[in-house]
């Protein structure tokens, strides 16, 4: 293969990346408007769950009485609840570079196929 396509096929690679990325952040951008997720995720989980599990770690006489397993599953739902949180930042910054990025790899695309006839025809 040579460079010329070589170079195009990386291209063609990072637009598949980027429309996957920004793909995954609409599916995202769908569940945060439907309810049921909004009930559950939202409020249930990312509000509700992690008021309750913040208050029973900072809380020293609940926190204290709990034994080793129950205050390693406590800290272990903070994590995730934060985890789960920055997944979803993750995914919208991922698609906003691919947006941007997209633009770019388009026109070298377009540029390195144009290239790439032009060494053909020679």
């Amino acid at each position: 293969m040579n460079q010329i396509a070589q170079d195009i096929r990386n291209v063609e690679i990072s637009l598949e990346t980027a429309k996957a990325n920004i793909a995954l952040d609409d599916a995202v951008s769908r569940l945060y408007a439907n309810k049921d997720f909004q009930a559950v995720i939202l409020q249930g989980y990312f509000r509700d769950e992690a008021v309750r599990v913040v208050s029973a770690r900072s809380n020293p006489c609940v926190y204290m009485e709990q034994n080793a397993g129950q205050a390693k599953m406590i800290e272990d739902i903070i994590t995730s609840v934060g985890g789960l949180q920055q997944y979803f930042i993750t995914t919208k910054l991922l698609a906003d570079q691919s947006r941007q990025a997209m633009v770019a790899d388009e026109e070298t695309h377009s540029e390195l196929m144009q290239e790439h006839l032009d060494v053909d025809t020679v």
